[in-house]
């Protein structure tokens, strides 16, 4: 894609970048279609979109000619064509709907090795329940073999379409440079064994369990300036986003154990996958690979924030969810001033708890998405390069000192 892009717009910053443009522009519609299938609902399909165009990880990723946003795009995709095949209840277009996730599986099994295979994983889990419960709720029911025939016949489907897929894009390099199926597989296991074989530590690298808290966000590229100032473009994310993505999973695997709710547990499952996978491995890591399980958080936070605006969350879900905007007070304008800003948040929530029944829910929404954007504009120019003073880069390096919890200083830039 960055080459066909090369060859239409030239050998410029605008060719080598404007395939992921185009992949992290199509992430947009293709998250509010997907959310819209999981929650019933236009809001939440809107409010999921927009926390995708706050969040600044996504924007970089679709700005720099990497991988990570073509297949964050291409699992987002198939998981759009999953919930179609989920929700249809035409037997006849679900082997469709089933060849055309599988077809974008398999880019994305040829696009990441590893993060693929779980999401490879999850289709194969939800393809599996939805037929055992379809087979079971249908009248008259159907007997056991039948829904295992059915069950195999689906997985078997998905991964041979994922198998071919995969081979297929890399039959040019069969052709070119692997001499037979032996060197495919020693590529395969040299990969393999180099991964395994890399530190455990490494410069900017972090721990899986720290990208929650966006403990470690750094540079993907500096440049000092004349007048003093900087340009940098970090690899980092939304503050607010990223703290509400824990609170949001904790809502959708109660609400998916208590409610039977399989888009909640499909979104916690998702989460716990994509973070989970990162256990076993013992070489170094970067926070960029979060991205997976962050979807799904920003997914869960917009099905959430869609609770609160409807009336359906509990004030325990309201309380989680304003939680992570008091390290953003405290952090962005200090202890006096942070403070009493949230204790003015709280007043007026239990005011509206209290006289205004419903209303709090929605000033919950409201005020989460007033600050998303908020933040979204104050950290925007660490995402695109936009100069910025030493002042003006030091306000924005809220956690920095000695340890995990730091994020890049200015003199490292300089």
């Amino acid at each position: 894609m960055v080459a066909l892009s090369v060859f239409l717009f030239g050998n410029c910053p605008w060719g080598w970048r404007a395939a992921n443009a185009v992949m992290g522009t199509a992430l947009v519609p293709i998250t509010y279609l997907l959310a819209r299938r999981l929650f019933h609902s236009k809001l939440a399909a809107s409010i999921a979109a927009a926390l995708l165009l706050c969040d600044g990880m996504l924007l970089v990723a679709s700005r720099l000619a990497m991988i990570n946003i073509v297949y964050i795009t291409l699992a987002a995709w198939a998981y759009l064509m999953l919930w179609c095949f989920v929700q249809n209840p035409a037997a006849r277009t679900q082997p469709v709907q089933l060849a055309a996730m599988s077809i974008l599986l398999g880019l994305f099994a040829a696009t990441k090795a590893a993060i693929s295979e779980v999401g490879v994983s999850l289709a194969l889990l939800t393809v599996t329940l939805t037929l055992i419960v379809d087979g079971h709720t249908r009248v008259p029911v159907q007997p056991p073999k039948l829904i295992a025939r059915r069950v195999i016949g689906a997985c078997g489907l998905i991964v041979a379409v994922v198998l071919l897929v995969y081979l297929a894009v890399f039959v040019t390099y069969y052709w070119s440079v692997w001499r037979g199926i032996g060197d495919f597989v020693a590529y395969h296991r040299r990969v393999l064994n180099r991964n395994l074989n890399l530190p455990t530590s490494f410069p900017d690298a972090s721990p899986f369990w720290s990208w929650p808290l966006m403990l470690h966000q750094y540079a993907y590229w500096k440049k000092d300036l004349l007048n003093g100032a900087a340009e940098v473009i970090m690899c980092g994310g939304n503050p607010l986003l990223w703290w509400a993505v824990l609170p949001a999973i904790l809502i959708a695997s109660i609400r998916g154990c208590t409610q039977k709710s399989m888009s909640w547990i499909f979104l916690a499952a998702g989460y716990m996958a994509y973070l989970a996978m990162w256990i076993p491995l013992r070489r170094y890591l970067f926070i960029y690979s979060y991205m997976p399980a962050l979807y799904f958080g920003l997914l869960a936070l917009a099905g959430a924030l869609d609770k609160c605006w409807n009336g359906g969350a509990r004030r325990w879900e309201h309380l989680v969810l304003l939680a992570p905007l008091l390290p953003c007070l405290i952090l962005g304008l200090g202890v006096v001033w942070g403070g009493f800003t949230a204790c003015s948040i709280s007043i007026v929530y239990l005011l509206l708890m209290r006289r205004a029944e419903g209303y709090d829910g929605r000033f919950v929404c409201l005020i989460f998405m007033s600050a998303a954007v908020l933040l979204f504009a104050y950290f925007f120019p660490l995402w695109i390069g936009m100069p910025l003073s030493q002042s003006g880069y030091t306000a924005r390096m809220w956690l920095h000192g000695q340890g995990l919890a730091s994020w890049i200083e200015y003199d490292t830039v300089r």
